[in-house]
């Protein structure tokens, strides 16, 4: 290698260091920025994240758990409420179930009007816990209903953690 080469790669790895501790720190803030990349000098860019998009305004944090009871049956489930002129944007559902429910959780269920999102279990983990996770990119305008199925009749219960954020309703 020539010596022009080392100093390229010496001067690379130098300037990457202060933003890369800089990052971890939470010094640098994430911009809208647009970026210019000419077809005949092309630069190399990784995209961290997506911004919101414009339309779904400020965002709110929600983060709700509801807890879904099974009584000598298949199925059960409660309702969730989203609040007046908000839209809920769902980005991650996980369950967890306890008591004699773990060894048959089938899936999770988020229902409006129909069945809307379904969010299969893991395979129970030793008799005493089964669990359920997923990402998840799902919109709720009013009330839905957060369901457990089981593939038995079981008694027990399931923990249902959503987890998003809420804007207004367009």
């Amino acid at each position: 290698m020539t010596h022009q080469t080392w100093t390229r790669i010496l001067v690379a790895l130098c300037g990457s260091l202060p933003f890369t501790a800089a990052l971890a720190q939470g010094v640098l803030k994430p911009v809208d920025a647009l970026i210019v990349n000419p077809v005949n000098r092309p630069v190399p860019v990784t995209v961290l994240s997506a911004p919101a998009p414009s339309n779904e305004g400020a965002r709110e944090v929600y983060s709700t758990n509801y807890s879904v009871v099974f009584s000598n049956q298949y199925r059960s489930c409660v309702s969730a409420t989203v609040p007046a002129g908000k839209r809920l944007v769902l980005e991650h559902v996980s369950a967890g179930a306890g008591a004699l429910a773990s060894a048959a959780l089938s899936y999770i269920s988020l229902e409006d009007a129909v069945p809307r999102l379904f969010v299969p279990a893991a395979p129970p983990i030793g008799s005493g816990f089964g669990a359920a996770g997923q990402l998840v990119r799902a919109y709720f305008d009013a009330s839905f209903a957060v369901c457990a199925t089981a593939n038995q009749i079981n008694d027990g219960y399931v923990s249902v953690a959503l987890n998003g954020f809420l804007v207004a309703r367009p």
